[in-house]
């Protein structure tokens, strides 16, 4: 798990192309290409709301939102999660692996 900057880009995985319909050369890899920062802003993110998990903050609730995308220097899937913090009056976004 690691903290990332927010203009960092994480890439879609990339279409899967029909064995009839391959063209000559390497396959792509890497998908349609995100910033982070516009991403968490998306709408068709859905956003979910949980209790802090720090114990000095009780009745503290966090607006997390999460998706899976491919991330470069990892060269796999990686679960990329975004939260606002109500008390630190800001926001931070984490990668992890994926399973």
């Amino acid at each position: 798990m690691t903290r990332v900057r927010t203009d960092t880009v994480a890439h879609e995985p990339a279409p899967v192309v029909p064995s009839g319909e391959r063209r000559r050369g390497r396959p792509r890899q890497y998908g349609d290409k995100h910033m982070l920062a516009e991403l968490f802003d998306d709408p068709s993110i859905q956003a979910r709301t949980i209790p802090s998990p720090v114990h000095a903050e009780r009745g503290v609730t966090l607006t997390v939102r999460d998706c899976t995308l491919l991330w470069r220097p990892a060269a796999r899937l990686v679960r990329i999660c975004s939260w606002i913090i109500p008390s630190a009056d800001g926001s931070c976004c984490c990668l992890g692996m994926a399973a």
